[in-house]
């Protein structure tokens, strides 16, 4: 406190008002720039999200128009039962020698027996099925065969449709 009293008053005033100065700084540098960053931030993402709810609106909407269709009319089964899509959808997808055994457990059920097939393979033979006929797995037992990639098993398929 000396120094004040025995300091010349245009260094006094000087340094007072340097403080004042690098106070000032401090409080911009550390508090409100960063306040005001984070709030331009926070109005980006709020905008982000408006534009995200709007298109999510629209898509709702252009779904509720689809569901009446249902998916039902969308497959293209030529008349042909469960049992006969599966097996030519296996013969297509080269899952013809992999399938030991294929028995109808009821009309919209399949159970299916796999030995030494491709994994892969079954996977697009099973995607294939949801897609074009609408025949979902409804259960599955896989294990891994002796060779790499190869599985053996046992699924049951189910018509969706019905």
């Amino acid at each position: 406190m000396n120094f004040w009293k025995t300091s010349p008053n245009a260094i006094a005033w000087v340094l007072g008002w340097g403080g004042i100065v690098v106070a000032v700084m401090l409080f911009w540098a550390f508090l409100f720039q960063p306040l005001v960053d984070a709030r331009k931030d926070i109005g980006l993402r709020v905008a982000a999200a408006e534009k995200d709810y709007v298109w999510m609106l629209g898509a709702s909407d252009r779904l509720k128009q689809l569901a009446p269709a249902g998916s039902a009319g969308t497959f293209d089964r030529a008349g042909k039962s469960l049992l006969a899509l599966a097996d030519q959808a296996a013969q297509e997808a080269l899952l013809a020698n992999a399938i030991q055994r294929m028995e109808p457990a009821s009309d919209s059920r399949v159970n299916v027996w796999l030995e030494r097939a491709d994994f892969d393979q079954v996977a697009i033979w099973l995607e294939q099925m949801e897609l074009r006929y609408g025949i979902r797995v409804e259960s599955f037992q896989f294990d891994r065969s002796s060779q790499t990639g190869l599985v053996d098993g046992r699924l049951t398929l189910v018509d969706s449709v019905q």
